[in-house]
């Protein structure tokens, strides 16, 4: 097989190398890192490190040579992903790993003894950081909603709770009363927005309708009513004895 020859001249080669920054080397003012949970005054920390105005070219430099000087580590150790860094405070490490396909994320503080930045290997340092806080998250939710939490109840009286805070109640309910109160299957965080009501059913010639006088976060009070034309030309009201579907919409966070 022939040698690969670039097609590069010697000059364009020295041409781009001169615009490649040196890594810092000195990183006494500026480093070790330090997490923000760590006293005033223990080094600058993520937010002093992020927080900058500096680009993001300088900010890879300077993370390169935080790297080189052993205060900041990357960890890979299937499947998981991460970074520790040493503490100022004396013998102090910090870390966070990322495991993509479960989508957790685990973060902890650990002594140098029980995990070197130096001499440690990925599969120790990971240990000590998974022994720490976990946490998980998705990034959105998928077409069939599998990965989202749904509290809900079915059922002819029952409510849906949907992830952004939004809820529907339903229910039907009927008496030949003045008023009746009607309780939602759970209570909504505030008043509900608006409520909604029909028959389930007509009598002859008979207009049923069903008005809801008092909205409460637990119940409201439906007030079922008819009206009625006669043969003789006169009509007929009074309270309706009709089944009135119901459906509350609102919030429960």
């Amino acid at each position: 097989m022939a040698d690969y020859v670039s097609s590069y001249t010697g000059p364009q080669i020295d041409d781009l190398l001169s615009k490649v920054t040196p890594l810092e080397q000195s990183v006494s003012a500026k480093a070790p890192l330090t997490m923000q949970a760590s006293s005033l005054g223990e080094g600058e920390g993520w937010s002093s490190f992020l927080d900058s105005d500096q680009n993001i070219t300088d900010l890879i430099s300077r993370l390169f040579g935080l790297i080189h000087t052993g205060s900041v580590r990357f960890i890979h150790n299937a499947p998981y992903f991460g970074v520790a860094w040493a503490n100022n405070s004396s013998g102090s490490n910090s870390g966070f790993v990322y495991e993509a396909k479960t989508k957790v994320a685990y973060c902890n503080t650990f002594t140098d003894t029980q995990a070197s930045l130096a001499s440690g290997t990925d599969s120790q340092i990971l240990d000590r950081i998974r022994r720490g806080t976990s946490f998980s998250f998705t990034s959105c939710a998928n077409t069939t909603l599998s990965n989202v939490t749904l509290t809900k109840g079915f059922g002819p009286s029952g409510y849906y709770k949907a992830p952004d805070g939004m809820m529907f109640c339903w229910g039907s309910l009927g008496s030949q009363v003045l008023s009746l109160s009607v309780y939602y299957a759970t209570a909504f965080y505030t008043t509900p927005y608006c409520i909604y009501t029909t028959s389930t059913g007509f009598g002859d010639s008979a207009v049923e309708s069903a008005s809801a006088a008092v909205v409460d976060t637990t119940y409201f009070t439906m007030k079922p009513r008819y009206i009625k034309r006669l043969s003789n030309a006169q009509s007929e009201y009074g309270n309706s004895g009709n089944t009135f579907m119901w459906l509350a919409i609102g919030r429960w966070k």
